[in-house]
């Protein structure tokens, strides 16, 4: 038997999405410098979000 190792990735966020909070579109730039954040399948800028520690980087 031999072992299936995976290659661990990072998650690829989408962009050109709505953010669900404020309704602006998600740029490339937004995910590329990790100003995105994906809650439960749903897009949203860490800045629309109201709790403390989500808006942390």
């Amino acid at each position: 038997m031999s072992l299936n190792t995976k290659r661990l990735q990072k998650p690829v966020l989408p962009y050109n999405v709505h953010c669900k909070s404020c309704t602006t579109t998600l740029t490339r730039q937004d995910a590329q410098t990790g100003k995105i954040l994906k809650i439960q399948d749903e897009m949203f800028h860490k800045s629309c979000l109201k709790c403390s520690v989500c808006q942390k980087e």
